[in-house]
């Protein structure tokens, strides 16, 4: 009568017996790549926190929300899945140009 082994143990023989092939059940995560880091940080160069946009222009949250509702301001921008709010700093700097244009001409 053959000897009874758990599941586990009949693994465990067999992959001490080199049976199992190595890439079947071993996996190697990808390195992380300077370039990929680089990448993202450069991407949120071009952005900025709502917190940060408000303390820069001396408004309060609420003025703002008013802006981007009533004033064209540039539409913000949602990170998925969490309530970041991030606005691309280039189209806050056209903005402020057209309004100051504006403002400055009447």
């Amino acid at each position: 009568m053959a000897s009874r082994r758990s599941p586990t143990a009949r693994r465990c023989a067999k992959a001490k017996s080199g049976s199992y092939t190595k890439g079947a059940r071993q996996r190697r995560r990808a390195p992380v790549r300077p370039a990929a880091v680089k990448t993202a940080q450069t991407i949120m160069e071009n952005f900025i926190h709502k917190s940060a946009l408000v303390e820069t222009l001396g408004i309060s949250t609420r003025t703002l929300e008013n802006w981007c509702v009533h004033r064209d301001f540039p539409k913000a921008r949602r990170v998925p899945g969490s309530r970041l709010v991030f606005f691309r700093v280039a189209d806050v700097h056209a903005w402020l140009e057209r309004t100051l244009e504006a403002e400055m001409s009447e």
